[in-house]
């Protein structure tokens, strides 16, 4: 069964064909979503937590010599954060990325852990305690930044995982999930 103004309509008369859909939707305002504004970008509130369930914590944003929280002083006006625009490779990509410092003895996140976002040329980090996620992919043209892409829709859960006994070559490395 058909139901009346669902969907995509063909209507046929004296006049011709005309096809109608509903329009789209809403755009989901989910965490993470950049924005762009000049040479920053602002981000709607994400957190990160540990896998192990420790406090989910907010990401930082250093803004003209402050650190302060990403969504802002007062919590009312995101931090922006700036965007450089010799960060950006010879394609015109740079990121921005969510770093955590995890514990070094248990790989968790704490309510003092190091977790800021950062514009940044390499999307990963393959330091041994400094995990990284890419959050947003900035397209540049003529030294300015022209697109914001979202890589992340959801708040971000943190795992570290020690390499297996015995593996001498690799150091821990960090999920994102």
């Amino acid at each position: 069964m058909t139901r009346p103004a669902e969907g995509t309509r063909v209507t046929v008369n004296a006049l011709g064909r005309a096809v109608d859909a509903n329009a789209g939707g809403a755009a989901w305002n989910h965490a993470y979503r950049p924005f762009l504004a000049g040479q920053s970008m602002t981000f709607t509130l994400g957190f990160v937590q540990s896998f192990a369930g420790a406090t989910p914590l907010e990401p930082v944003i250093t803004s003209n010599g402050q650190t302060l929280p990403m969504s802002g002083k007062d919590g009312t006006v995101p931090t922006p954060l700036a965007l450089d625009p010799s960060i950006a490779n010879a394609d015109g990509v740079s990121w921005a990325a969510l770093e955590v410092s995890p514990d070094p003895a248990t790989g968790e996140l704490f309510a003092d852990s190091l977790a800021q976002i950062v514009h940044t040329a390499t999307p990963v980090s393959h330091a041994p305690n400094l995990g990284r996620c890419a959050i947003a992919m900035i397209l540049w043209s003529q030294g300015q930044p022209i697109q914001a892409l979202p890589l992340v829709h959801f708040n971000l859960r943190y795992l570290r995982v020690l390499p297996a006994a015995g593996n001498t070559t690799g150091g821990p490395r960090h999920m994102f999930l």
